[in-house]
């Protein structure tokens, strides 16, 4: 049964266009999709309409054979499999990754019994999703751990920029956040979770280009969380977060605490290094296509930084996520 929520959500899945065979099993096939797929996390638009034509395309496949449409017959886990081995849908070979994980996430809403939890199987379907073959173009800079650390002591250091400081290391370690974002950031985006058993979080909207592109990220870092919401806790909501007087704010403002650490003789921070850290530990606790709609990377992109570094398991975030998960 499709909430109301997703009533919206499933009628523009169903108006979109599609290229499929024409077959009397054809709307049965589209609608049944579209009924699963509005189970799944939330996506963007454009992966909602390609993940559900996936779906159909192997609802449709199969129904041919089989007579009518039968979902939990259909993705059945080796029944995906073999669907992938024909190409039903005469997807490229760099694309099957990709389609492996629509049709995986659509199993685990028909068949929960054989597709493991989400958090359970994370790294698994994002090692899934890696390409093969050499990497080219961009060098991926990650920050580790004792780098981020040292950030944090350094920029602890400069009384006039710490707390400010502080803060952006916080957004951009427990939310992902750009340097682009940051600027745009107002403290009525910052909002507080109260979850059960006595966890406070906080979540960050993060506005796009346009308002479709917005996206609410969690920082499930327990103690970063509590900061950040103590910084914004009874701020004029419409003030920007990072400016001083939450009004004027310098162009440069992000990169400030950086350049001043530089002109003392030491190392700068690197932004996007740590926000590539905070990347790798979320592709621990996340499928690939809800961390790329969740962090606002394409696919591509997060493959090439998978592929580029080795996935470590960062203790204190998996503690905290664990407990952000336990109902």
């Amino acid at each position: 049964m499709i909430d109301e929520r997703d009533m919206e959500r499933a009628a523009a899945l169903v108006s979109a266009r599609r290229q499929l065979p024409r077959s009397p099993h054809r709307a049965i096939a589209i609608d049944a999709a579209t009924k699963i797929w509005v189970r799944t996390p939330s996506q963007t638009a454009a992966t909602d309409r390609d993940a559900v034509t996936t779906v159909a395309a192997l609802l449709l496949a199969d129904a041919d054979g089989r007579g009518h449409v039968d979902p939990i017959a259909a993705l059945e886990p080796k029944a995906i499999e073999r669907a992938l081995a024909r190409n039903v849908r005469g997807w490229s070979q760099a694309s099957i990754p990709t389609y492996r994980g629509y049709l995986t996430a659509a199993g685990r809403v028909v068949r929960p019994q054989d597709f493991p939890p989400l958090r359970l199987r994370a790294v698994e379907e994002l090692r899934q999703l890696r390409p093969r073959g050499k990497v080219r173009g961009q060098s991926w800079t990650v920050a580790s751990d004792a780098e981020v650390d040292n950030a944090y002591a350094l920029v602890r250091r400069d009384a006039s920029f710490a707390v400010r400081s502080v803060l952006i290391l916080d957004l951009v370690t427990g939310a992902g956040l750009r340097a682009r974002e940051l600027r745009k950031l107002r403290f009525r985006d910052v909002i507080e979770l109260r979850l059960p058993r006595g966890v406070t979080l906080a979540a960050v909207v993060v506005s796009g280009r346009t308002a479709e592109a917005e996206r609410v990220v969690p920082i499930i870092d327990e103690s970063k969380a509590l900061r950040v919401l103590d910084y914004c806790r009874g701020k004029p909501e419409d003030h920007l977060v990072i400016a001083a007087d939450g009004i004027h704010l310098d162009r440069n403002a992000v990169n400030r605490a950086s350049e001043r650490l530089r002109d003392r003789g030491y190392p700068g921070i690197d932004l996007q290094g740590i926000r590539n850290r905070w990347l790798l530990a979320m592709s621990c606790h996340l499928p690939a296509a809800l961390l790329a709609s969740l962090a606002d990377i394409s696919r591509d992109d997060l493959h090439r930084l998978v592929e580029a570094s080795d996935i470590e398991t960062d203790p204190s975030v998996v503690a905290a996520y664990m407990k952000a998960v336990a109902v």
